[in-house]
């Protein structure tokens, strides 16, 4: 199988004829592994937890300074019902990253800037609430969610990311040049337009 996809869990091993128990699974697409390790599963849900133990801290030798420990594990049966839709107790029913997230209504986050806006509303809405119950970290943690959706959605609709304007319908004489982000620059246009 190509290691095309992300969140595919192989087998690690020291060489042909080597497999062992270990394993490994990989953020990113790794063509350079293929045909050298043997594709066993995917993870289908929690792909934060696979994300927060990718961002954990390091030390040399790139040992974790806090311990990654795997607590459990298990099998699910293809019934499973927690393999289903995903229902938080939080309300975010959503991935942390866009390029973890599974098609919304049918279609690709990556690929629909408008999927990507609504995600980033619910989850700004889960955050506000939790901010309001006092949940301070875990309200931050929904808005940096939010807003790596966000990003996508800007990425796509506004562009440049920033860019140099004058505003030639300034109150001033001549132009004023200003440096400004697109959201600002609607903003200044709207004013003086």
């Amino acid at each position: 199988m190509p290691h095309a996809a992300r969140s595919l869990s192989r087998g690690a091993n020291a060489g042909a004829n080597t497999n062992g128990s270990q394993f490994f699974i990989t953020c990113n697409p790794t063509p350079h592994l293929d045909n050298k390790h043997v594709v066993f599963g995917e993870v289908v849900r929690g792909k934060s937890v696979v994300r927060a133990v990718e961002n954990t801290e390091t030390s040399s030798g790139d040992v974790p300074v806090e311990p990654c420990v795997i607590a459990d594990c298990g099998q699910f049966s293809p019934e499973d019902p927690s393999l289903s839709q995903p229902t938080a107790a939080d309300g975010d029913v959503y991935e942390d990253y866009p390029e973890d997230q599974d098609p919304v209504e049918g279609q690709d986050v990556s690929q629909h800037p408008p999927v990507a806006l609504k995600i980033a509303r619910e989850v700004r809405e889960v955050g506000n609430r939790l901010f309001k119950e006092g949940q301070y970290e875990a309200a931050l943690h929904k808005y940096q969610s939010a807003f790596s959706f966000l990003s996508l959605f800007s990425r796509s609709v506004l562009s440049p990311p920033r860019h140099a304007m004058y505003c030639p319908d300034a109150p001033s004489p001549g132009r004023i040049p200003a440096t400004l982000s697109p959201p600002s620059g609607h903003l200044l246009r709207a004013r003086w337009g």
